[in-house]
């Protein structure tokens, strides 16, 4: 009797051990896979400006080169003004997150009219407030985008990896995925963007935080 027990107890422990090697590995095979995850998502909107900030990880050298490389945490300021830009070159702005106090100096953005920084640690916050030089006369609160939704980043590389498995084995070796956010055209709501680069081809995955696909390819 004590063996059957010793045997069955043995037994029970390996299945659990596979069960959590094979999530573990499923979760690590996913991260390798990826160039860029991002995990938290603030905006704001005031009468001169708007503004988001991005927390996540992706590659120390990003670019989109089918190499994936060595991540690290980031996170970016962005600030789109309205009308008349009140500053010739730089932005001067000023995070407050719990006690602390950053000040961001943003530079122009080449593609576009916005302005962008770097912040160089990655903050887990529920508030975060912003002040623009010779702009407001007050904080604003930052308002978290992904606080809110049902499917957090996790459970969106799942759903992603899932949705696009045939493509991803097939350029298992040299494919390079990325998670972002992004506004949908009619400003309404936030979705979960997912871009698998394959040898030969792209596919992504347009999706809100309910896990219901809007577009894809």
């Amino acid at each position: 009797m004590k063996k059957y027990v010793v045997h069955v107890s043995i037994l029970l422990l390996f299945i659990i051990f596979c069960f959590i090697y094979n999530f573990s590995y499923g979760k690590t095979a996913q991260n390798l896979m990826c160039s860029q995850i991002e995990y938290d998502y603030f905006c704001l909107e005031t009468d001169y400006y708007n503004a988001t900030l991005r927390f996540g990880v992706r590659e120390s050298y990003f670019r989109r080169d089918m190499i994936r490389t060595q991540k690290k945490q980031y996170g970016v300021l962005t600030i789109k003004f309205f009308g008349d830009v009140p500053y010739a070159q730089n932005v001067v702005a000023r995070l407050k997150i719990r006690d602390e106090e950053i000040m961001c100096i943003l530079e122009k953005n080449p593609f576009d009219s916005s302005f962008m920084c770097d912040i160089e640690r990655v903050y887990k916050a529920d508030k975060i407030l912003l002040y623009v030089d010779n702009v407001d006369f007050q904080y604003h609160d930052l308002t978290s985008v992904t606080s809110s939704f049902n499917a957090d980043y996790s459970k969106a590389l799942d759903f992603s990896f899932k949705t696009l498995k045939s493509f991803i084995d097939e350029n298992k070796d040299a494919v390079e995925c990325y998670l972002t956010i992004r506004q949908s055209e009619d400003n309404q709501q936030y979705l979960w963007y997912f871009v698998a680069v394959g040898k030969t081809q792209t596919k992504f995955i347009l999706f809100d935080h309910n896990l219901n696909i809007c577009l894809m390819s």
